[in-house]
């Protein structure tokens, strides 16, 4: 019976023995990527703390500079803006504006999604300032007519423009999120709706909702464009 027991207790020591030597041959062949513990990968992938205050640093820088230089601009050099929004119709100005806050919000749905998003993120990084800066050169706050009337007088269609363009683009991303959300919330794994919230359907589904928006503020009856 001893001698059985030593006999078993042999066999599951080799065993073991091949099963270690099998699993570092596996171990030798993998790159020293998969190597790494999750941990030590989440550690590489992390920012540092420098790093950190750097992408902090540039984003107030983002949000600051660019409204103070268009609203520095429009209130001391407001014949010069006047002279530049000449060269471009308000209905232009108003596309313009639109089309840079909707840029902005599609870089960064594809910057969340895509494996590679430092691209995505620079471009919404320099879309973010084209906002600010149209921003700051419209006057932009919730009863924006008051303003742009005050700085620029019968000019100011254009800064008009631009702040309903900002507008309708952000009131198109909310409507989306809205309708977005809801999908999420009531349609059924294996309803035919899904898709809708997978991938390029569903940033189709935000272009066509900002398009919307861009054809009732360019025709639907809004008072600023009505003597265009």
């Amino acid at each position: 019976m001893d001698d059985e027991t030593q006999r078993a207790a042999l066999r599951l020591q080799e065993r073991a023995e091949k099963a270690e030597q099998s699993t570092q041959g596996v171990e030798s062949t993998l790159t020293p990527h998969y190597r790494l513990s999750l941990a030590d990968q989440k550690k590489q992938s992390s920012l540092s703390t420098a790093a950190k205050i750097g992408v902090f640093v540039a984003i107030v820088f983002d949000m600051i500079v660019p409204y103070g230089m268009g609203r520095a601009w429009a209130l001391s050099k407001t014949g010069q803006v006047i002279r530049a929004f000449q060269h471009i119709d308000p209905r232009g100005w108003a596309v313009l504006a639109w089309l840079s806050v909707t840029l902005l919000c599609a870089c960064l749905g594809r910057a969340m999604s895509a494996t590679r998003r430092a691209g995505w993120l620079w471009l919404a990084y320099a879309n973010f300032f084209v906002v600010q800066l149209l921003a700051g050169v419209g006057l932009l706050k919730w009863n924006f007519w008051y303003s742009t009337w005050v700085v620029y007088d019968e000019s100011s269609v254009f800064a008009d423009a631009i702040d309903l363009g900002l507008m309708a683009s952000l009131f198109g991303l909310v409507v989306f999120a809205v309708v977005f959300v809801l999908l999420l919330v009531m349609v059924k794994r294996d309803s035919p709706l899904n898709i809708l919230l997978q991938g390029w359907m569903a940033f189709t589904l935000f272009l066509l909702v900002e398009m919307a928006m861009l054809i009732g503020m360019l025709f639907g009856g809004i008072s600023i464009f009505a003597n265009l």
